[in-house]
């Protein structure tokens, strides 16, 4: 009886992507006021907030869509009593990008306030991605088989499957932990400067679709034909 051959294996590594579109955003805006609130009393009592507010109400976002997010307060006595400045960061949610335009504009009118992020919303990302997933598996078995069939061997099985997520708007992460919404910054803090009195010198990226890559790398189990 002929001894069995223990099966070699042929690495492939293979990729697919495509673009992603926001369905909508959420911005980050950063307000230096002249007292300390808490809870819901900034839109109330807050001058800069209420006024920041009162902007983007103006042009169509509902104040439904606008929160708190977190306050700082800064103290320069050492006592809360004496504070000299309070930051507020309002978060402001956009479903409808066609009001991205004039809320960064009523956000830009104000010495106070300045969009300090903007982080795009991409609808139905888990489809795009296992479509994705799918695509490069397939091809990364077809360079496989064709590699195998080179060197006078077949594929008979996978001993190893890893797939990476890439995006266009950060690092790698693990397929199941891809995150949505992708948050597009500002490669520097000084140009987090979106505001009034900026003189035009700050940038805030605005581009608002993301490229999804998955990278493939599959380890095949060979075998010369006719060895079962």
């Amino acid at each position: 009886m002929p001894e069995r051959t223990e099966p070699g294996t042929i690495e492939v590594q293979e990729t697919a992507e495509t673009r992603l579109v926001a369905s909508g955003a959420t911005l980050e805006i950063t307000i230096s006021g002249q007292a300390f609130f808490s809870g819901d009393e900034p839109f109330k009592k807050a001058e800069e907030v209420r006024r920041c507010v009162d902007g983007l109400v103006a042009c169509g976002v509902s104040e439904d869509e606008i929160s708190i997010a977190d306050v700082d307060l800064s103290v320069s006595s050492g006592k809360l009593a004496k504070a000299s400045t309070a930051s507020y960061r309002l978060s402001v949610r956009l479903a409808d990008l066609s009001r991205l335009g004039p809320a960064l504009a009523a956000v830009a009118s104000l010495k106070q306030a300045h969009v300090s992020r903007v982080v795009w919303t991409h609808e139905g990302v888990d489809g795009v991605r296992g479509d994705l997933l799918g695509r490069a598996a397939r091809s990364a078995r077809a360079t496989g088989d064709r590699v195998a069939a080179a060197i006078g061997t077949r594929c008979v099985g996978v001993k190893d499957l890893r797939a990476t997520v890439t995006t266009s708007g950060g690092g790698s992460t693990d397929l199941d932990r891809l995150a949505v919404p992708t948050a597009m910054r500002a490669k520097r803090p000084a140009d987090l400067a979106f505001s009034g009195d900026s003189g035009g010198a700050g940038s805030l990226s605005l581009g608002h679709s993301t490229t999804l890559r998955i990278d493939v790398a599959a380890t095949f189990l060979v075998s010369p034909f006719g060895s079962d």
